[in-house]
C-alpha cells in the first residue's frame, strides 16, 4: 500500500470513530411506521434482514420496541419475499421487546437476537428451518419460546444464558439439539424433547437447576457429555432404546431419584472404556428400572457405590436372560432388588459382589422363589421375597429371622459372620454372639 493509499485509510478509519455505520442494502418502514433494514440476496430475487445502523461498538443502534418481520416487501412497484434474518441483525438490541417473524422467513441467522436483553416474546414464523448458533443467546427477560415444526436443528448456545426462560416447546421435526442450546437456563422447568430428536448436544440442558424431568426417546442415539449437568432439581430420567452413547458427566450434579433404563446397548455397557451406568449420575439415584425389552445387563453396569451413603433399588424387567460380572460392585449400602423374570437370568457368579447380602432383599416371581433361592449367587440374599399378580409382598412376621448387621468384637462391620466372634443384630431386634470357623 502506497503513501498516499495509507493516508485515505487513515481518514476514513477517523471519520467513523464516533459515528454510526450503516450495512445494509435498503430501508423501508413497515405499515406501523416501524423501519426495517435489508440486504438483497439471491441475485436480487429476495430480502434478508439485517442489522441497521451500527454504533461504535459494532452494536445495532435502530432496532427497539415490537418490530415485525414482514412476509414481503414492496420495492418500487417490485414485491419481494423476506427469507432470512442475517447473522447479528439485532446483535445487542437492547431496547428491543418483541418479535414477530413473517412465514416466508426460513433463517435465523448466527447471533442474530444475541444480547437482546430486553426481549420478552419472541414468534417464529412456521417455515423457519434453522436457528443458527447463539441466535437468542442471552436474551435475559425471553420467558416462553414455541419451536415450529419447520424447524430441524438448534444451533450451539442458541438460547443460552436466557436467565427467565421457563417453557420451551420443540416442533416434532427437531433432529438435534447443539451444544450448550439452553445451557444456563436457571429457570427452565420444562423442555419437552420431540419424538424425532437424534441428537442431544453437549452441555445441552448444563445448569439448567429446575428442569424436573427428561423424557428421551427411542429416536435418540447419542446424550452428549455433560448434557444434563448439575440439573439438580432432575427427579426422573427415561433413556430410549436407541441410545448408544452417554457422554461423560452427562447427568453429573443431578439429584435423579428414578432412571428408566430401555436401552438394551446402555445397559449391556457397550462403552470403550467399561465405564458404569452409575458414573454419568453421580452415584445418587435411588431407583433404576431395566425396562421391558432390555435382554441382558453387562459387566459393571451398576457398580460404583463405593461410600455406602445410598440405598438402592434395582428393578429388572421379566424380558432379561442374561447378567454379567459385578453389575453391582462395591454397593456397601442397603439393595431392593427386583426381578421379574419367571426364568432366572443367565447369572455371572460374581454379579453381585460385595453386595449387602444381610441389609437387602431381593424380589421375585412367586412361581421361581424356590428356583432363586437354590440357585448362586441368587440364593446368597437372605432375603427373598415373592411377587404375586398383586404386586410386591413384604415379608410376613413368620418368615425366619435373618441377619441385618454383623460386626466383629473392635466394631468392624461386615456383611457377613467372619472367622473369630462376631456380634449379629437380627430382623427380629435381638443381638446374637457367634462364632466364625
Amino acid at each position: 500500500m502506497n503513501r498516499n493509499h495509507s493516508y485515505l485509510l487513515s481518514i476514513l478509519l477517523f471519520c467513523m470513530i464516533g459515528t454510526n455505520v450503516s450495512a445494509y442494502d435498503i430501508k423501508v418502514p413497515n405499515a406501523d411506521g416501524i423501519m426495517v433494514y435489508y440486504n438483497y440476496v439471491n441475485d436480487g430475487t429476495e430480502l434478508a434482514v439485517t442489522a441497521g445502523n451500527l454504533d461504535s461498538s459494532g452494536y445495532s443502534s435502530d432496532y427497539s420496541g415490537t418490530v415485525v418481520i414482514p412476509e414481503e416487501v414492496t420495492i418500487n412497484g417490485l414485491t419481494l419475499k423476506v427469507t432470512s434474518i442475517e447473522n447479528y441483525s439485532f446483535f445487542y438490541s437492547i431496547e428491543l421487546t418483541s418479535v414477530f417473524i413473517g412465514d416466508n422467513v426460513t433463517t435465523i441467522g448466527k447471533g442474530a437476537f444475541k444480547g437482546c436483553t430486553g426481549l420478552t416474546s419472541i414468534a417464529i414464523g412456521n417455515s423457519v428451518t434453522t436457528i443458527g448458533e447463539e441466535a437468542f443467546k442471552r436474551c435475559h427477560s425471553l420467558t416462553s419460546v414455541f419451536i415450529p415444526n419447520a424447524v430441524t436443528s438448534l444451533g450451539d448456545a442458541a438460547f443460552y444464558d436466557c436467565q427467565s426462560l421457563v417453557f420451551v416447546s420443540m416442533g416434532n421435526n427437531v433432529t438435534m439439539i447443539g451444544d450448550f442450546a439452553f445451557g444456563e437456563c436457571h429457570k427452565l422447568a420444562s423442555a419437552a424433547i420431540p419424538d424425532n430428536m437424534k441428537t442431544i448436544g453437549e452441555g445441552a440442558f448444563y445448569n439448567c437447576f429446575n428442569l424436573t424431568s427428561a423424557n428421551i426417546p427411542d429416536s435418540v442415539t447419542s446424550i452428549g457429555g455433560s448434557a444434563f449437568y448439575n440439573c439438580e432439581s432432575l427427579a426422573y430420567v427415561s433413556i430410549g432404546s436407541s441410545v448408544t452413547n452417554i457422554g461423560d458427566d452427562a447427568f453429573f450434579g443431578c439429584r435423579i431419584k428414578i432412571v428408566e433404563l430401555n436401552s438394551n446397548e446402555i445397559v449391556s455397557n457397550n462403552y470403550s472404556d467399561g465405564a458404569s451406568i452409575c458414573n454419568h449420575f453421580s452415584h445418587r439415584v435411588g431407583t433404576y428400572i431395566v425396562g421391558e425389552g432390555v435382554n441382558s445387563i453387562g459387566d459393571f453396569a451398576f457398580s460404583g457405590f463405593s461410600d455406602g451413603t445410598q440405598d438402592m433399588t434395582l428393578d429388572i424387567c421379566s424380558t432379561v436372560s442374561s447378567i454379567g460380572k459385578s453389575i453391582l460392585d462395591y454397593h456397601s449400602c442397603k439393595l431392593d432388588l427386583i426381578c421379574r423374570a419367571t426364568v432366572i437370568p443367565e447369572t455371572d457368579e460374581d454379579a453381585f459382589n460385595r453386595v449387602n447380602f444381610c441389609q437387602s432383599t431381593l424380589y421375585v416371581p412367586e412361581a421361581s422363589l424356590e428356583a432363586y433361592r437354590t440357585t448362586a449367587p441368587w440364593s446368597e440374599f437372605k432375603n427373598i421375597v415373592p411377587i404375586t399378580s398383586s404386586g410386591i409382598i413384604a415379608p410376613t412376621t413368620t418368615q425366619q429371622t435373618t441377619i441385618m448387621e454383623c460386626y466383629d468384637l473392635i466394631g468392624r462391620r461386615a456383611c457377613l459372620p467372619q472367622r473369630g466372634v462376631n456380634i449379629l443384630k437380627m430382623s427380629d431386634g435381638t443381638t446374637k454372639k457367634v462364632v466364625g470357623k
